[in-house]
């Protein structure tokens, strides 16, 4: 049995205990109340210390407890402090004053400490219960009861309270009586008027003619009633279920002694009750057969110890027995005797039956199968039927291969087949045996063929062989093909692994590279080639083993070599070259090369004003229209240049001479071009024609002569005269002969008076125009 026990230190401020004596006024001078006291009350002043100031957590104006007034509602005035020190755990109650009586007694309730005072003063500490005694009867309290004569209004419920609890009182006498004032407690827990300690003690049961023990606790020094013993711990063997008392006191100082007690039961059980006797039950594991063994069994008692024995002779000791052998044929009993811890004995029999080897039951049959056929690097399991708790040792040629009744994920042997023996012993112990033979495929010899190499862009063939099906992976997935033969567009090294599964299911691998050949670049020099219109270029390709090459420009010339190639360009601009080539792997190339070649021309031209310089006509302007030049010289003929783009000569023309102007024209590569005008003198062309002259034989006017003074050839002259019928009269090629007016061979003829015409033909000095000039002439007479 178990007993709950509560430790409670309490804290004495005052060991003034009510008999009529004195009140305190001030929290720290409060009693000790108890039961049934008579005390005065002070009928003037609230002592040093003024507790309860407009307080509004340790003296709120709300009941904590009920819905009466509440609490000090006055405040403190003419009080008495006290304390209650709880004895028992129960319902605490009590009262002041007696029905009937005059007054008015409000009073307030907290839990009290050490700290109760201080805390009440800082207004920390809120009371539990309290009471406004607004109908001043004089007669107030707790109770859960009222009492004969007492009034809702004036008591509050009553205080669940633990043994060892104690609650400080303030009783303020508001109406300034002088009386002494009786004080009743009549709740279920009881008060103390010293301290409290709380004593604990453990109950106890026992079967007749046991001991018990009893141990106390919580005080110094201890008597136990019945019996008169003393100290904390006694040992008692009562006949029948009795209660003891201890009673436990301690010494606190300054004369204050402490007590408290505790009661304990010990209960004394019949003799026949289960805890006070002992029974035990025995078992085997038979039937067995003979030459195995059996297993003996019994319930458990408490701390027991245990004999077994069959027809007088032991068999051995302990609640459970095992593996004994079964030496005969025949039923046997078998009894068991325990005794328990407190020293009961009790017995058992079982009848335990061992068989003979001749019964069915005594026999031992096994079949042994396998999971084969299995490939040479597959796994296969190893599978018996099952003998009655039997145990299995499987071997293969003599060697131990494992035991178990089954074993999985055996490795196999090489090709061919195996035999596999499986021997099986049963709990009689009889031995069967069993065998199983396992066959191991080959495994297929697959070949995914030579390695390839290839050229990017390239796609490889793949052709593999030894089996029956195929699977390849690409390094990433599998591709189900189920053929040997496929194809793949690798982008670079890739190992290819082929799979391949025969007829028996049975599967090898093998795998096959690809080397992608790292193509060699075309490298073509020279890079940057420039020249002039016709510009012959000569190009290598640095790659000394191509073996094929095209050049092919962007200007439509293409040529077929791998060594150096010669090219000329008749037209001007910059030209791409495309090389094409094919390596030494036979992988193709190609590489464009922009702007390999640019050709560059320079065409000088120009035009002057005027083309001709003479008298009153020296200076000439010059008008570049070349193309594709960034330099000039001219040369003007008379040794004078120029480097300007174009511009205006001034030259001598008192020489009379001709000019050949050249301009040369320069490209910013060098190309250069020429071209040149003719600068001609060109003499004045004067002339004149007389329109009359008057042959008559004086010596003025006599002939009629063109007079030419420069500007013609006199070499390519003729003058003609024709009458008015057209006819011609006379001709002249020097321009120095004049017209008598007279027609005919020799001395001619004169003409009539009239006019005639005239027809001059002459080429100019420097060009060879023929101009032809006409008029008349007016003979006079």
């Amino acid at each position: 049995m178990k007993a709950v026990g509560f430790f409670l230190f309490l804290f004495l401020i005052s060991q003034n205990i009510f008999a009529q004596t004195s009140t305190a006024s001030d929290c720290v001078d409060a009693v000790n109340i108890c039961t049934n006291a008579t005390f005065a009350i002070d009928p003037s002043g609230s002592g040093s210390v003024l507790e309860l100031d407009g307080n509004n957590v340790s003296n709120p104006t709300t009941n904590p407890g009920s819905g009466n007034s509440g609490c000090l509602l006055a405040g403190e005035l003419n009080s008495t402090w006290m304390v209650i020190n709880v004895a028992s755990n129960g319902i605490l109650e009590f009262s002041f004053g007696t029905d009937g009586s005059t007054g008015c007694l409000d009073w307030i309730m907290w839990p009290y400490s050490a700290s109760s005072c201080n805390d009440i003063i800082n207004n920390n500490l809120p009371p539990i219960r309290c009471n406004w005694n607004g109908m001043c009867e004089g007669f107030t309290g707790v109770a859960s009861t009222l009492p004969p004569g007492g009034d809702p209004s004036n008591f509050e419920p009553g205080i669940p309270a633990l043994a060892g609890e104690q609650y400080l009182i303030c009783l303020s006498n508001y109406s300034s009586q002088t009386m002494n004032l009786p004080l009743n407690f009549f709740g279920t827990a009881d008060v103390s008027c010293t301290s409290v300690i709380v004593v604990t003690v453990n109950d106890a049961t026992i079967c007749p003619g046991d001991n018990a023990t009893l141990t106390a606790s919580g005080a110094t020094d201890y008597v136990w009633s019945p019996g008169g013993q003393t100290g904390p711990t006694i040992t008692v063997s009562p006949s029948s279920t009795t209660v003891y008392t201890v009673t436990g006191s301690e010494d606190l100082g300054n004369g204050v002694i402490a007590s408290g007690s505790a009661d304990a039961t010990v209960t004394v059980l019949p003799a026949n009750d289960p805890q006070c006797s002992c029974t035990v039950s025995a078992s085997n594991s038979g039937p067995v057969c003979f030459n195995s063994t059996f297993d003996l069994n019994a319930t458990a008692v408490s701390n027991g110890t245990y004999t077994w024995d069959m027809l007088g002779n032991v068999l051995g000791t302990g609640q459970n027995l095992t593996n004994i052998p079964a030496l005969a044929p025949g039923t046997y009993p078998i009894q068991v005797t325990a005794t328990d811890d407190n020293g009961f004995v009790c017995t058992d029999v079982t009848q335990l039956t061992i068989l003979s080897d001749t019964d069915p039951n005594c026999s031992c049959t096994i079949t042994a199968s396998n999971s084969g056929p299995i490939c040479e690097n597959d796994v296969f399991d190893l599978s018996a039927s099952a003998v009655l708790n039997g145990t299995y040792v499987w071997t293969q040629a003599g060697n131990l291969l494992g035991n178990g009744q089954n074993l999985i994920d055996n490795p196999s042997d090489i090709p061919g087949s195996q035999w596999y023996v499986i021997t099986a012993t049963d709990d009689n112990g009889f031995v069967c045996v069993d065998s199983t033979e396992v066959f191991f495929n080959a495994l297929p010899v697959v070949s995914a063929g030579f390695d390839q190499d290839f050229c990017f862009g390239e796609s490889i063939s793949l052709n593999a062989s030894g089996a029956q099906s195929y699977s390849w992976n690409d390094g990433t997935q599998w591709l189900p093909s189920g053929q040997g033969s496929i194809e793949f567009w690798p982008s670079g090294n890739t190992i290819y692994m082929v799979m391949g599964t025969d007829a028996n299911d049975c599967e090898n691998a093998d795998t096959v590279q690809a080397f992608m050949n790292v193509a060699q670049l075309p490298n073509i020099d020279p890079l940057n080639n420039i020249g002039c219109l016709p510009y012959a270029l000569d190009l290598a390709n640095l790659v000394p083993d191509a073996q094929n090459c095209q050049w092919d420009f962007s200007n439509g010339i293409s040529l077929s070599g791998c060594g150096t190639q010669s090219f000329v360009f008749d037209e001007t601009g910059c030209y791409d070259l495309t090389f094409n080539m094919v390596d030494v792997n036979g992988c193709d190339t190609s590489k464009t090369y922009q702007d390999i070649v640019c050709v560059e021309e320079a065409v000088a031209a120009f035009t002057v004003s005027p083309n001709t310089i003479g008298p009153g006509n020296s200076t000439v302007h010059f008008y570049n229209e070349s193309f594709g030049a960034e330099n000039y010289i001219w040369n003007f003929g008379d040794g004078n240049s120029s480097y300007e783009e174009e511009g205006s000569h001034q030259y001598n023309t008192a020489l009379e001479n001709s000019y050949l102007a050249t301009l040369t024209a320069i490209s910013s590569e060098g190309c250069t071009d020429s071209a040149s005008v003719l600068i001609s003198y060109q003499e004045q062309l004067i002339y004149y024609v007389p329109n009359t002259f008057t042959p008559d034989a004086d010596e003025h006017n006599q002939l009629f002569k063109a007079i030419f003074t420069s500007g013609f050839d006199p070499f390519n002259f003729e003058m003609s005269i024709y009458n008015r019928w057209g006819e011609l009269i006379w001709k002249t090629n020097d321009h120095q002969s004049g017209w008598d007016g007279s027609y005919g061979a020799k001395e001619g003829i004169p003409v009539q008076a009239g006019l005639y015409s005239w027809v001059i033909k002459f080429k100019p000095k420097d060009n060879d125009e023929k101009v032809v000039i006409n008029g008349s002439v007016n003979v006079l007479k």
